[in-house]
């Protein structure tokens, strides 16, 4: 570490990756990836998460975007089950998902809706369950395989009618039921 500790080292690349990103993109990706693998290695997770989305956001803007969505899919990761974060999951996630899309890796996209979709299903939260679920069975249409079969949205928006029917919100859940309706018609 040549003399410095691992805070300011890490200071060290985090300074001189954002010096390097407008000459030197390609040394700036590397000290960005040094620095989230590392802090990732001493447990500062929301730090490695950090410096997972500035490698991502580098691959991007160099046009890899399937690079970009496994750094994003990796950083989602670390969000959802070391620091328990459910929403920068799903924002990471979310954008995993967007940069397979570009790629046309539509499976894959399906994949990071559907890992979406479970965990707020596991939340209790179906409306965004049913939303990423539906955009997963979407995916799956883009790739050119039949989604006709693919329920869970359909139960997801029931679920979520139910769930405001117990709390009196008749109008939010006549929306879910109506919703749930137009999914079950795109399945005929």
């Amino acid at each position: 570490m040549g003399g410095l500790n691992p805070y300011r080292l890490t200071r060290a690349w985090e300074d001189e990756a954002v010096s390097l990103e407008a000459h030197d993109k390609s040394r700036a990706l590397e000290l960005w990836a040094q620095y989230a693998k590392f802090k990732l290695s001493k447990g500062s997770y929301l730090l490695a998460v950090y410096g997972s989305l500035q490698v991502a956001r580098l691959l991007e803007a160099s046009g890899d975007e399937l690079g970009s969505a496994e750094q994003y899919l990796e950083a989602a990761r670390v969000a959802r089950d070391k620091l328990k974060d459910h929403a920068l999951a799903t924002l990471l996630l979310l954008n995993a998902a967007r940069a397979y899309m570009l790629a046309e890796k539509w499976l894959e996209a399906a994949h990071c809706y559907e890992e979406v979709g479970a965990l707020w299903e596991g939340l209790g939260n179906y409306f965004m369950a049913a939303d990423a679920y539906e955009h997963a069975a979407n995916s799956w249409s883009r790739a050119g395989l039949n989604a006709r079969g693919y329920v869970k949205p359909l139960v997801m928006w029931l679920k979520n009618a139910g769930l405001h029917l117990s709390r009196g919100s008749i109008d939010d859940a006549r929306w879910s039921l109506q919703r749930a309706l137009e999914y079950l018609r795109s399945m005929a």
